[in-house]
C-alpha cells in the first residue's frame, strides 16, 4: 500500500475543504462579490477587441493584475465549452490545494513539531473566510501560492538546474499578479545567506523582476497614463474621500484585523467591544509577539516559515501605510486571513505545553492537551464553514438579484443607441457592465484618469454634463437614500435633475450580514434619469 506523503495530504484535505465552501455554487451561481465581474469583462473584451480595457476597444483600467487578466482569457477562447464562474473556482480550488502543500513542504523543511507542522500545512481550509477569497474568481489566491511556491524554492538546494530557473519564473510571475509583490525580493535578500544564494541569483531575480514590472507599468501607462494601477487611486476615494490618510484610518485597518479574526466564525461578532486605544495596543503586541516568532524560528535554522511570516508582515506594512483598508472580506491582506488562525493555535499549544511542562505534567496530559485542541479546532472550522457558507449563498445571491436585475432591465429597457454611445453613467461596474458589455461610463474611479479630478474635487456632475450623460445607476439603501448620491453626485457647482426610473433591492437580512462580514455592496441599485437644466462647465475645481 502506497502511503500519501503529508503535502499530498494537504493538498487533498485543503481542495476538500474549499469544494465543501464551493458546493454553494449549484443552486447559487455566480461570484459573490461585484468587482469578480470587472476582471471577466476585461479578459472578454481583450479577447474579442485585442485591447486591454474595461471600455471596448479603448485602452482603459479596470484590473489591478495582469497576470490574472491573461489567466482569464482561456474561457474566452474556447466560450462554448467553459463557463467563467466554473473555470475561475476550479482554478483558484488547485491553487488553494498547492497552497497547502506548500505551506506543508515548508514546516517538514524547517523541521517543525509535527502538529505545528499540519496545522501549518491546512491553513487555508482552517479559516473558512480564506477559502472564500477562491470563490471570488479573483487573484488574491494565486499571489499567496506564487508567494508560498517563491520561498519554497529559494532554500532548494541550489545544485539542482531547474531550481533557479523556476524561482525567477515564480518571481517574475508574482509582480505581474500583484504590484506589492516586487518587495518579496527584498525579503529573500536578507535570507540570502541561510539559503546559499550568491549575488548573481539575487540579480537574476532582480531582472526577473524588472522586466515584469517594467511591462506591468507600460500596460498601465498605455491604459490610464498611470503607472500604478487607476484602480488604487478610485479605492483611495471609496475608502477615505477627499481628506488625506491619516492615523485613524490606520486604526481602522488595525480593527478590522481583530474582527477578521473573529469573523472565522461570525459574520457579526458584535460580541467584542473594543476602543481604539485598546485595538492598538492589541496590534502593537500581536506584532511584537510575531516578531519574536521570526526571530526564534531563524535562530533554529527555521528559516523558510520566518521568511513566510516576515513576508506576510511586510505586506500588512505595506497596506498600514499605504492603502490602511482591507478590502472585501479581507482580500487586500490575504495572508492576515490565512495565517491569523494558525498562529493563534500555535501560539495556545505552546503556552499549554509551557504550562504543563512547569506543573511536571506526564506526556499523557501534553498528549491529551494537544487532543482536546484538535478537537476545538475540527469545531473550529466546521463553524467557519456554517457561516462562510451561508455568507457565500446570500453574496451570489445579492449580486444576482441586485446587480444582475439591474444589468437586465438597463438591456430591456435603455435604447440600445444609448448604451452604445455611452451615455449612462455606473458606480458598481462590475456585473451590470458585464452585462452591457462594458459600454458605460465608470463612476468609480478604476477605469478614467481623468475622471478622478472630477471625482476628487467633488464637481462629478460636470463631468457627466461634459460626457452627454442621460442616465445613472447608483448604490442605495433604504436606510439612507439619499446618502451616497449626495457624496458622490454634490448639487453645486453644477445643478441637476434626478428621476428615479427603476430600483431593485436585495433581502435586508442577507444584506446586513454579507455587508458586515465584507464590506460589499449596499442593499440596491437604482436607475436614474438625469438632466442638466442648463449648460454645466466641464471645468474642475481647483
Amino acid at each position: 500500500m502506497v502511503r500519501m506523503s503529508r503535502g499530498a495530504s494537504a493538498f487533498f484535505l485543503c481542495l476538500a475543504g474549499f469544494c465543501v465552501l464551493a458546493g454553494v455554487l449549484p443552486r447559487h451561481f455566480g461570484f459573490p462579490l461585484d468587482d469578480s465581474w470587472i476582471h471577466q469583462t476585461v479578459a472578454r473584451n481583450l479577447v474579442e477587441t485585442h485591447v486591454f480595457g474595461y471600455l471596448p476597444g479603448v485602452h482603459s483600467s479596470g484590473s489591478s493584475s495582469l497576470l490574472w487578466t491573461m489567466v482569464l482569457l482561456a474561457p474566452y477562447v474556447f466560450s462554448r465549452v467553459m463557463d467563467p464562474v466554473v473555470y475561475s473556482t476550479v482554478l483558484n480550488a488547485m491553487l488553494l490545494g498547492l497552497t497547502g502543500a506548500g505551506l506543508m513542504y515548508l514546516a517538514e523543511r524547517d523541521g517543525l513539531p509535527r502538529f505545528d507542522a499540519w496545522v501549518l500545512g491546512l491553513a487555508p481550509m482552517l479559516n473558512a473566510n480564506f477559502a472564500w477569497l477562491g470563490l471570488l474568481g479573483m487573484e488574491h489566491v494565486l499571489f499567496v501560492a506564487l508567494s508560498v511556491g517563491t520561498v519554497c524554492l529559494w532554500f532548494v538546494d541550489r545544485n539542482r538546474g531547474w531550481v533557479l530557473p523556476l524561482t525567477v519564473v515564480l518571481m517574475g510571475l508574482l509582480t505581474m499578479t500583484r504590484p506589492e509583490g516586487l518587495f518579496l525580493l527584498g525579503v529573500l535578500v536578507l535570507f540570502r545567506r541561510r539559503a546559499k544564494r550568491s549575488w548573481g541569483e539575487v540579480g537574476a531575480l532582480l531582472a526577473a523582476v524588472a522586466v515584469c514590472e517594467g511591462l506591468v507599468l507600460r500596460v498601465n501607462w498605455i491604459a490610464s497614463q498611470t503607472l500604478l494601477p487607476l484602480t488604487m487611486k478610485g479605492r483611495q476615494w471609496l475608502y477615505f474621500g477627499d481628506g488625506p490618510i491619516g492615523r485613524y484610518q490606520r486604526y481602522e485597518l488595525l480593527r478590522d484585523w481583530v474582527f477578521r479574526l473573529l469573523r472565522t466564525w461570525s459574520a457579526e461578532p458584535a460580541w467584542l467591544r473594543l476602543t481604539d486605544h485598546r485595538v492598538v495596543v492589541l496590534g502593537f503586541v500581536a506584532a511584537v509577539a510575531v516578531a519574536a516568532k521570526i526571530g526564534r524560528l531563524h535562530g533554529r535554522g527555521q528559516d523558510r516559515t520566518a521568511a513566510l511570516l516576515l513576508w506576510a508582515a511586510c505586506l500588512d506594512g505595506i497596506y498600514l501605510v499605504g492603502l490602511p483598508a482591507p478590502g472585501h472580506g479581507g482580500r487586500y491582506q490575504p495572508f492576515e486571513v490565512l495565517l491569523a488562525l494558525p498562529l493563534v493555535v500555535l501560539a495556545g499549544r505552546s503556552v499549554v505545553g509551557r504550562v504543563l511542562r512547569r506543573f511536571g505534567a506526564g506526556e499523557g496530559w501534553t498528549r491529551g492537551a494537544t487532543a482536546c485542541l484538535v478537537a476545538v479546532l475540527a469545531v473550529s472550522t466546521g463553524a467557519s464553514y456554517a457561516t462562510w457558507w451561508r455568507l457565500s449563498r446570500d453574496g451570489i445571491d445579492q449580486i444576482n438579484q441586485e446587480h444582475g436585475a439591474m444589468g437586465d432591465w438597463v438591456v430591456s429597457h435603455i435604447a440600445a443607441e444609448d448604451v452604445a454611445a455611452r451615455r449612462m453613467a455606473v458606480f458598481d461596474i462590475g456585473r451590470i457592465g458585464y452585462d452591457v458589455r462594458g459600454s458605460l461610463v465608470d463612476l468609480g474611479g478604476l477605469t478614467d484618469p481623468q475622471y478622478l479630478a472630477y471625482l476628487k474635487s467633488r464637481t462629478v456632475p460636470g463631468y457627466l454634463a461634459a460626457h452627454g450623460i442621460r442616465y445613472v445607476v447608483l448604490p442605495t439603501s433604504p436606510e439612507m437614500p439619499e446618502r451616497f448620491r449626495r457624496k458622490l453626485l454634490p448639487e453645486e457647482p453644477v445643478p441637476y435633475e434626478l428621476e428615479e426610473l427603476h430600483t431593485v433591492c436585495s433581502t435586508a437580512e442577507r444584506t446586513r450580514a454579507v455587508l458586515a462580514a465584507t464590506g460589499a455592496a449596499l442593499r440596491c441599485q437604482t436607475a436614474y434619469a438625469i438632466r442638466f437644466p442648463r449648460a454645466a462647465s466641464p471645468a474642475v475645481a481647483r
